[in-house]
């Protein structure tokens, strides 16, 4: 059932339309009956309403108030005026701001049912696409929660205020990151042979059974499985509220026994406990915590049969951590990291090292380019081939230490590497290509961002979504060549980046409350 409010000065009409038209048929039912636009409007301050069916006159504040209200205050209220005038402009008027319907009196109840019948229609089909928008939204927040989570625990976010803004962001609780925390690492005895001899479904499959078995919440903890790397899984513990360190971790051991009884059980695989560390907080944590994809009291051999992986997926994954610290300015974070992976790599072989250092800074120098850092060509003097003649690690480091102190210089005469650099950029990429086909993920791929956690920042950041960024900018530019006799309107379509001229009237009515001819009408003298 949608709610209905009835708002007429006269007392016999609102009886009327609330007795003689059967509402709840319809599929409305009526919240209020009320003679005043005022007392409308204060009604729905506090009252959840679908549908307005207003007059017109009323003695203090109109039906065009009401719609004004409505309209200014991007409320999702249908609104139907009934009014004993035939003037232009009330319609008109009526019209701007977004008004369902215009009925004149004396009422044609036929034509009433009628309205409201399509507009039931109307308001399922938006129900139906507020529900899907919901499941999206909550996918992606879904998604940037579990990469929030992934970076807490590989070394992409460090600085505390940058890990409560990224938390504000997806709308995670603060205590989250305040309290006892912990960094276990899990091995699962003979991977390859379970995978392939008894699981038989596939790496993915087994990977979701593992997130869903490894993920949940008990007695004040919240813990989850964060990454995979074949037989090895990462995942972390954490309190939501203050507690005892030894409490903590007895709660923490209770749980790793009951995740351990329980995959033995359902999936007939044998897990094992190899590393667990637990931090006063998770700012502790992200500082400490082991980013080692094969804990180093394996062999070298195991290492170098892992390598192919930790080439392809996890320095993949470090050096876009890297190119963050470098938008947010941040040498520390750069060079923590950046010693923590060669620590491990110098492990397996020298040449990995060069190839890892070679493809990190020439993806630095790109990324300050595209920025327009000044003195970033300054770093091109360093010959990479030097790189290659380095015959161990130690040589390769002090190398990298010069170009560090080089970098440093130049981050610390840069001011604009945010969060909000990244949506100037973005902004002016859309300005530039609005009368393409463009997409989000065009965009967020300019600015070298994810899709889903730009969509977020870019809501965060402006006040407005993408979608509506673009739509606003085009509904802009079509208002301003429709001054220009010399296009028709299916040229303006096709100049703001719309194909369907069917659409773009929509869109173009939706926004501007007429469509490209009524208002090209409004312009003529």
């Amino acid at each position: 059932m949608y709610s209905l409010l009835i708002v007429d000065d006269e007392s016999m009409i609102r009886d009327g339309l609330t007795n003689i038209v059967d509402w709840n048929s319809l599929g409305y039912c009526i919240n209020s009956s009320l003679e005043d636009g005022r007392d409308a409007i204060e009604y729905i301050k506090c009252h959840n309403v679908d549908v307005i069916l207003t007059d017109v006159k009323m003695v203090h504040m109109s039906g065009l108030d009401i719609a004004e209200y409505v309209y200014s205050h991007k409320l999702d209220i249908k609104v139907v005026i009934l009014s004993g005038f035939k003037e232009f402009e009330l319609a008109q008027t009526a019209i701007k701001y977004g008004v369902h319907h215009y009925l004149l009196k004396p009422t044609d109840f036929d034509e009433l049912i009628y309205i409201f019948s399509n507009l039931k229609v109307e308001l399922d089909k938006i129900g139906e696409s507020k529900r899907l928008r919901e499941n999206q939204e909550e996918e992606l927040r879904r998604l940037l929660e579990e990469q929030f989570f992934v970076d807490l625990t590989v070394g992409g976010l460090v600085n505390e205020g940058k890990i409560l803004k990224r938390m504000k962001l997806i709308g995670l609780p603060e205590n989250l990151v305040k309290y006892q925390c912990s960094s276990i690492i899990l091995r699962v005895e003979d991977y390859n042979s379970f995978l392939n001899n008894t699981w038989k479904r596939g790496k993915e499959s087994l990977s979701r059974a593992f997130t869903n078995m490894l993920s949940g919440e008990d007695e004040g903890l919240k813990y989850r499985l964060n990454r995979q790397y074949d037989n090895y899984l990462y995942m972390s513990v954490h309190s939501i509220k203050e507690i005892d360190a030894d409490v903590f971790n007895t709660k923490t051991n209770s749980i790793l026994r009951d995740i351990i009884a329980t995959t033995k059980t359902l999936l007939g695989v044998t897990i094992i406990i190899e590393q667990k560390n637990s931090y006063m907080n998770a700012f502790q944590m992200a500082k400490e915590c082991s980013r080692k994809i094969i804990p180093m009291k394996d062999a070298k051999e195991s290492m170098e049969n892992a390598i192919s992986d930790y080439n392809s997926e996890l320095l993949h994954e470090q050096r876009k951590h890297i190119l963050t610290y470098v938008r947010d300015g941040d040498i520390i974070g750069i060079r923590t990291l950046f010693a923590e992976l060669i620590t491990e790599l110098e492990l397996v072989n020298v040449s990995l090292v060069k190839d890892f250092v070679i493809k990190m800074f020439i993806g630095i120098i790109d990324q300050l380019l595209l920025m327009g850092v000044s003195g970033v060509e300054n770093l091109n003097r360093f010959d990479y081939l030097q790189i290659i003649r380095f015959e161990t690690t130690s040589e390769i480091l002090y190398w990298c230490e010069k170009v560090w102190q080089e970098l440093e210089n130049i981050l610390k005469q840069k001011e604009n590497v945010s969060e909000g650099y990244n949506i100037r950029k973005a902004k002016d990429y859309i300005y530039e290509n609005y009368h393409k086909d463009i997409s989000l993920k065009d965009v967020s791929e300019q600015i070298y961002l994810n899709s889903v956690y730009f969509s977020r920042l870019f809501k965060q950041e402006t006040g407005e979504t993408f979608t509506d960024f673009l739509i606003k900018i085009r509904m802009e530019k079509a208002m301003e060549l429709l001054n220009d006799n010399k296009y028709k309107v299916y040229e303006i379509c096709d100049l703001v980046g719309y194909k369907n001229i069917k659409y773009f009237y929509k869109i173009f009515r939706k926004y501007v409350g007429v469509t490209p001819t009524e208002y090209r009408q409004r312009l003529e003298p």
